[in-house]
């Protein structure tokens, strides 16, 4: 992650994407690192609910739309009330109904239809990200949507500068390692991976370490126990519901 962000900076230094910032003022700069402090609570809380409360996405999809359509539907009627209209003195209402006036109704429509079947592949594949992953996956299509922009400055503006694209690559290649989507099997390096974790945990079960069996709680639900086998010289590893007799085998260790 440091070599995330110690070679992101070099890019931006390398664009001068850092004067460009002072120039917007301090005050939008603030609001920038805000929204992204507030992009990292939401994406984590999201998390949080699913992991640790047991919400089921659906529920914080549907609470979140919900929301979401309130604020929306209480700004637009705060629109609609103006009595000014387009002369409004708030930008905002003033170029609501600029907006109406000078595109076509056809091209708003279509247009409003595109954007609503967007967002909801984009919300819906962001929740399935933070439910079968993590957070920090997101990081991906950050970082890919902003490759495809500083390539766009670099061949239109900027073609001296394509040497950039040098240090994106490897802060791509680090993400991947972040991610644990390449493994450096070498000096220990994938040693606390998740997947070497868990390994571990399971070895851990299976009675490596000198005990002959072991029951752990998973949830309310279910638990996990070691049976040993005495025939085939080896231990199984059972999910078992709570207070039922019902069990499926998960994973075979010799």
């Amino acid at each position: 992650m440091a070599a995330f962000i110690i070679l992101g900076n070099i890019c931006d230094l390398i664009l001068d994407y850092y004067p460009q910032m002072i120039e917007n003022g301090p005050l939008i700069t603030f609001f920038e690192f805000l929204s992204i402090l507030s992009d990292v609570i939401y994406y984590y809380y999201i998390k949080y609910m699913m992991e640790v409360l047991y919400y089921p996405y659906w529920k914080i999809s549907l609470c979140i739309g919900i929301s979401l359509f309130t604020s929306s539907t209480l700004v637009l009627i705060y629109v609609l009330a103006d009595k000014d209209k387009a002369n409004s003195e708030i930008g905002m209402i003033s170029d609501f109904y600029l907006y109406f006036k000078e595109v076509h109704p056809g091209l708003i429509i279509g247009k409003q239809i595109f954007i609503i079947i967007m967002n909801f592949i984009n919300f819906s594949l962001s929740m399935l990200n933070i439910y079968y992953f993590s957070p920090n996956f997101i990081l991906i299509s950050y970082h890919l949507s902003k490759f495809a922009k500083i390539l766009i400055d670099l061949i239109k503006d900027k073609p001296g500068k394509l040497y950039c694209l040098i240090f994106f690559a490897i802060q791509f290649f680090s993400l991947m390692i972040y991610l644990e989507i390449i493994e450096l099997n070498f000096c220990n390096l994938n040693n606390n991976t998740r997947r070497n974790i868990s390994l571990r945990g399971l070895l851990d079960i299976s009675g490596e370490n000198g005990r002959d069996s072991t029951v752990i709680d998973i949830n309310k639900d279910y638990f996990i126990e070691k049976l040993e086998n005495e025939s085939q010289k080896e231990d199984n590893i059972e999910m078992i519901r709570q207070n039922t007799t019902d069990s499926k085998i998960i994973s075979s260790l010799n």
